[in-house]
């Protein structure tokens, strides 16, 4: 299977490095024990893209799922009158 990984390592240079991107995190986790503070990091920096892959999977879903409904939504043609309705109102 494809994964986005290898495409996403293609825009490194436009991204900070890792250890910049983690900052936030390293503040919440201080006061913990140093191999506590790098197994989640190592977590986080594993899950991330994974869960951007599917973040941006879903609207792509459910736009592709809109298009294949809309194809169902076309303009049917007008049914033809039925000589049974006009024998009522004319008479």
């Amino acid at each position: 299977m494809w994964r986005w990984r290898s495409w996403a390592s293609s825009w490194s240079a436009i991204l900070p490095p890792r250890h910049d991107r983690n900052t936030a995190l390293e503040q919440q986790l201080e006061g913990q024990p140093e191999d506590i503070q790098d197994e989640i990091i190592r977590i986080n920096t594993d899950a991330r893209p994974l869960a951007l892959q599917v973040a941006l999977g879903i609207p792509i879903l459910a736009a592709l799922l809109g298009l294949g409904n809309s194809f169902r939504m076309m303009r049917q043609p007008d049914p033809q009158p039925s000589e049974a309705g006009e024998m009522v109102l004319g008479g």
